[in-house]
């Protein structure tokens, strides 16, 4: 089986329309985006309409929660970042609001007899908050180690802190395909 990972659009269509057309040219039995398709850049509906129509499954990022659950789930938000997120609820169709609704923050695959999971970043799974994910300090400061050492999986792919990272051969970070820091994909 061959799946196709991306993470991080942020509202590039154009960059979500070159990825497409790359899976498109390569045999892939599936695609997975690790979220944050929408959020940062200008064209959170037609990324949705892309994901959409494709039938790509993604796991909610936080800027898919923002949409779901308010900007106040987040407390580093600032000014900016929240009247954006108020545009964004305006452009956002009925149909696209009931995809994110429908998606998880996390897809579990058995594959080759290895454990895979796919999330936007580590989540806290004992937290009764609206934001689980750990802060993203932990992929700067390696202690992500520990997040991950104490989970079941073969391999965890992620995506949010937008520069790609391998830790142990079992964490791959790919880093984000919209909205990059270091113009480079995995």
């Amino acid at each position: 089986m061959r799946i196709a990972i991306f993470s991080d659009i942020h509202g590039n269509k154009e960059a979500l329309k070159s990825i497409i057309n790359d899976i498109d040219n390569n045999n892939i039995d599936e695609i997975i985006c690790l979220g944050d398709t929408i959020g940062i850049g200008p064209n959170p509906k037609e990324c949705m309409d892309m994901i959409i129509s494709n039938n790509i499954k993604m796991v909610l990022g936080n800027h898919e929660l923002y949409f779901l659950k308010g900007t106040d789930i987040d407390d580093e938000m600032g000014e900016g970042e929240i009247k954006h997120q108020n545009w964004i609820k305006k452009q956002i169709t009925n149909d696209q609001n009931e995809y994110l609704e429908n998606c998880t923050m996390y897809i579990e695959k058995m594959i080759n007899n290895k454990k895979i999971l796919f999330i936007h970043f580590p989540i806290d799974y004992n937290s009764k908050d609206d934001y689980p994910f750990h802060d993203l300090k932990i992929a700067k400061d390696g202690s992500i180690r520990n997040v991950i050492e104490s989970l079941d999986y073969d391999l965890i792919f992620i995506g949010h802190e937008h520069n790609n990272l391998c830790i142990d051969n079992k964490l791959y970070d790919i880093g984000s395909s919209g909205c990059t820091k270091d113009n480079t994909t995995v």
